[in-house]
């Protein structure tokens, strides 16, 4: 394993979800997965939802600490597309106030997808 997919697994061994007991099983795929769209120059494009938002935040006073302190607030949510040529791979939306490292979980996550079908 050379030292850019060791790095990339460490990002996912550390900020990805895992199924108890597999962890490190999870980070390599989708370390393998990252490194696998990059190599074919496929390309990720990140928009707003033009939906209302509202629809994708279920149970949103139940986890988010500023509803649950009544302040008037806004989150920005987004959805994420994997695609070559015009052609999309996968795709998913309602991505709520995505950080970095989510992100980029969510793009190999995508590849992930793409790569098994």
């Amino acid at each position: 394993m050379d030292r850019k997919l060791q790095n990339a697994f460490r990002f996912f061994y550390a900020n990805a979800g895992y199924i108890v007991g597999k962890r490190a099983v999870g980070a390599i795929a989708l370390a393998r997965a990252e490194r696998w769209a990059s190599q074919l120059g496929y390309e990720y494009r990140w928009n707003f939802e033009q939906e209302n938002y509202n629809d994708f935040l279920g149970d949103h006073a139940y986890w988010c600490a500023d509803e649950r302190a009544s302040r008037q607030h806004e989150h920005e949510v987004f959805y994420c597309v994997l695609e070559t040529h015009g052609r999309i791979l996968a795709s998913l939306g309602g991505i709520i106030d995505p950080t970095y490292a989510s992100c980029r979980v969510i793009e190999a996550e995508l590849a992930l997808e793409a790569m098994h079908d």
